[in-house]
């Protein structure tokens, strides 16, 4: 009964209060406090990480763990890509530096005290990424490079042996979060063919990838959904993940009834990448919400030991930043397209409609608010949904009642930002405007006179069938010009502007 009790104190100690969707803000908070972090923990020698970091809040005098540095590293790429903050890159500098301190044409990854070695997945993807936001070729290069040694000198790693490279792996779980990444790798590095492949691998391996746990079905639906193709498994994969999703977020690795922090960041990063985003996001704020809970310091993230306890660990410090960082990178894109106001000459009181056409031109499903103005005032509001890349006619009704005659009015729409949208020249759309008239001012000459008389006398008794129909001589807007619009005539007869 006591260990019951202590096993429930600590459930319900990493349930977290995600009562509100958190914002873009509090996700950029997240990212920089872990990146923070993960700059503080870097080896000043090695441009490494500790694994366990329990406490820590610089590097120990221990060489670096060997397999950290890619894995690790992506997240500072992610933190400079959204923070532009130059430590970020400065740090991610440090151990891209480090890893191609070797001889590239013999495959050389320098990892410390492991020396050299070939490349794990995270280190291509990593260098690649480096090289990409750094601009020195240098380093894609060396990648290139260390690539086609790989490939050509360990067996598993030769096109067409990738169910050999599967079965390295000591479980099917493994087998589809490392084999999925390779796949990434080979993507990032330009090996389509060789990434084209390992999906037939995965796709024949599905039936037990998705009995084995999130981490390694977020990673495979991310690769698969990438490259593209096998949309059956995308769908399977989606489907299991969002079935398997907690109320508070969060996911577990099977037979361990306690929420994980890396089986949750992958589960994300593969959702929102497939376009599942509710759920991917409900994972997302989870990982905010945890984050320096639970023992872990102040931008880091406690990862279960699976039996009860936490521990904080480098690796598990920036995946949750990559997962976070992935629900803010999707490109976000609203926009008016098109206004028309009709008609556009009228008389005070008549009704205006206007048609407003918006678009996502986005990667990403958004819910928006259009609202509609005449000179900047505000005529009406509507929210729309549109998925990406669709569009959409809002009709609105403008009653001029009240509004001061004698004036051109601009028409106007606006499309209010979405979280991470960046391109807003196309939030508003301006039209040609309005006029409204004094009633009763036919020809538009600014006053009510004889001339208008005449203009009324030539389409008496006309309807909108009718050549010789007037709109504007149907004052009372009834749809016939007879002699209650002359009534009126008479009632105004002499106004000007």
């Amino acid at each position: 009964m006591i260990i019951l009790g202590l096993l429930l104190v600590s459930m319900i100690a990493f349930l977290p209060n995600i009562a509100h969707a958190y914002t873009p803000a509090d996700y950029k908070t997240s990212i920089i406090a872990a990146a923070d972090r993960l700059v503080a923990l870097q080896s000043p020698t090695d441009g490494g990480w500790d694994w366990y970091v329990n406490g820590l809040t610089s590097h120990t005098a221990n060489p670096s763990a060997y397999n950290l540095y890619g894995v690790t590293a992506l997240g500072l790429i992610d933190a400079y890509e959204l923070t532009g903050n130059m430590a970020y890159l400065t740090a991610a500098k440090n151990t891209a530096d480090f890893m191609k301190y070797g001889n590239s044409s013999n495959g050389d990854f320098y990892h410390g005290h492991d020396a050299y070695h070939w490349g794990y997945s995270y280190d291509y993807r990593f260098l690649m990424s480096y090289s990409a936001v750094s601009g020195d070729p240098s380093y894609k290069n060396y990648a290139l490079d260390a690539w086609a040694w790989q490939k050509a000198n360990i067996p598993a790693f030769t096109d067409g042996n990738q169910e050999t490279l599967w079965a390295i792996y000591p479980d099917p779980g493994y087998a589809a979060w490392g084999t999925s990444d390779w796949g990434l790798a080979t993507l990032k590095i330009g090996d389509t063919l060789w990434a084209t492949n390992m999906t037939t691998v995965m796709h024949s391996h599905m039936a037990e990838i998705i009995l084995s746990d999130p981490m390694a079905m977020g990673s495979t639906l991310r690769f698969l959904a990438t490259i593209g193709g096998y949309a059956g498994d995308v769908i399977l994969l989606k489907d299991t993940l969002v079935t398997l999703q907690k109320l508070d977020g969060s996911w577990e690795f099977p037979g361990y009834p306690y929420p994980c922090t890396q089986s949750t960041a992958y589960a994300v990063m593969g959702l929102w990448t497939a376009g599942e985003y509710t759920a991917a996001q409900k994972g997302a704020d989870w990982l905010v919400s945890t984050q320096g809970t639970l023992g872990a310091l102040p931008g880091g993230w406690p990862q279960t030991d699976y039996v009860g306890g936490y521990d904080e660990t480098s690796e598990t410090d920036s995946e949750p930043l990559q997962a976070t960082f992935t629900v803010t990178s999707l490109l976000h894109d609203v926009a008016v397209i098109d206004v028309t106001a009709s008609p556009n000459q009228v008389y005070q009181g008549w009704l205006v409609g206007i048609d407003v056409t918006v678009a996502n031109l986005g990667e990403a499903a958004e819910n928006f608010t259009v609202t509609v103005y005449y000179d900047g005032n505000v005529i009406a509001s509507q929210s729309v949904y549109l998925e990406p890349n669709a569009t959409s006619v809002l009709s609105f009704v403008w009653n001029t009642t009240g509004v001061p005659y004698c004036h051109n009015y601009t028409i106007s729409a606006y499309a209010t930002p979405v979280p991470y949208e960046t391109e807003l020249t196309n939030n508003t759309y301006i039209d040609g405007g309005v006029k409204i008239r004094i009633t009763g001012d036919i020809n538009g000459d600014g006053a009510v006179n004889v001339l208008d008389c005449i203009a009324a006398s030539a389409a008496f008794g006309s309807t909108p069938s009718d050549p010789e129909w007037n709109s504007l001589c149907a004052l009372n807007n009834d749809g016939r010009i007879n002699i209650l619009d002359l009534i009126i005539i008479s009632n105004n007869f002499g106004k000007h502007c």
